[in-house]
């Protein structure tokens, strides 16, 4: 086990609501390391295969997102925030590059793909700029 991942385990082990904070090079080889955190924390937290396939899925699709349109060709990272309790698992991911361009056109089939395989999505730019990706994964 990593110490990423490790670190993901005890995350939820530990007391109280479990909870897991990370964050990467927003570079090709980093949606590996994103997808095996998550991955990792839905394991501890309980999820059933089904729900861990789909946060693979997720997790690989938003962590592309970022890698190859948020930063355009700067240094950035991706940040990666998960929570569960005893009836979900949320998750976000997000960057703070330069979020969707307005009349880019098509924005591709991950959004779709992120949506059919998470119970609930929703974007946001925050002020700071760049997207936060919530996804919520039902355990029930």
């Amino acid at each position: 086990m990593s110490p990423r991942t490790a670190g993901a385990a005890a995350a939820v082990e530990a007391a109280g609501q479990p909870s897991m904070t990370v964050s990467f090079p927003a570079i090709a080889a980093s949606v590996r390391n994103v997808r095996h955190a998550l991955v990792t924390f839905a394991q501890a937290a309980g999820a059933t295969t089904e729900k861990i396939e789909a946060i693979r899925v997720v997790a690989s699709e938003a962590a592309t997102n970022v890698v190859a349109h948020a930063y355009n060709g700067v240094p950035g990272r991706i940040y990666v925030v998960a929570s569960a309790d005893s009836d979900s698992i949320s998750i976000v991911i997000a960057d703070r590059g330069c979020g969707i361009v307005a009349g880019e056109g098509d924005l591709g089939t991950g959004l779709a793909v992120m949506t059919e395989f998470s119970d609930s999505m929703t974007i946001t730019s925050p002020p700071a700029g760049g997207l936060d990706v919530e996804l919520r994964f039902s355990l029930n």
